[in-house]
């Protein structure tokens, strides 16, 4: 089975036994297109942002995620069969960039936490690495902001918002750094708007 494939099957399976739990609700500035490859850049706070994101949009997503979790025996396999990429952290990986520069060009999206980590407290951005602003630059893809958000109760179990904000085009930008302090802004709104959709 190709890595679309299984991505798919392993989304509609967690998509169906996730309503017993969780009410995930998505809201969109505009719709996501279909047809050309975008990056989302998502607010990471919880081990649940990769599946959630995953159900949140019919658009096959490859994940860059950091190298740790691709040498652990279980995970690393299920992220490398859903088509998922490694990056190093700390560091400037060329190889990883010159990789979600292919899979862009190439139509496929890619999802990304710029933070580079989980991060606390949940209810704001935090510094921001760089190198997805340079991603879509040379790729030409637009950024989506994304802000993911999650509250626990009785009934549902879990409530859980994800918010895509309004696409930054590159072309739109005169350098990098102009774009990330908009990539940023574009973050804090979406999250803001994904907890008070939660309630908190």
């Amino acid at each position: 089975m190709d890595q679309e494939k299984y991505y798919r099957l392993w989304c509609d399976r967690f998509s169906r036994s996730m309503r017993l739990f969780i009410k995930l609700e998505v809201y969109f500035a505009y719709p996501l297109p279909k047809d050309i490859g975008f990056i989302i850049a998502a607010k990471h706070s919880s081990f649940l942002d990769i599946p959630v994101l995953g159900a949140s949009t019919l658009r096959y997503l490859r994940f860059m995620a950091k190298e740790e979790l691709f040498k652990k025996p279980i995970l690393g396999t299920w992220m490398t069969k859903v088509g998922s990429f490694a990056v190093k952290r700390g560091k400037s990986d060329m190889s990883a960039v010159r990789l979600a520069i292919r899979y862009l060009q190439d139509g496929d999206s890619i999802a990304v936490f710029p933070e580079g980590t989980r991060r606390n407290p949940t209810n704001s951005v935090g510094t921001l690495n760089e190198g997805v602003a340079f991603i879509s630059h040379i790729s030409k893809a637009p950024i989506y902001p994304v802000g993911i958000a999650y509250k626990w109760g009785i009934w549902p179990l879990l409530k859980v918002a994800v918010v895509y904000g309004e696409s930054l085009n590159p072309s739109n930008f005169a350098d990098r750094d102009i774009m990330m302090e908009g990539l940023k802004d574009g973050m804090k709104i979406s999250l803001k708007l994904a907890l008070q959709k939660v309630g908190r």
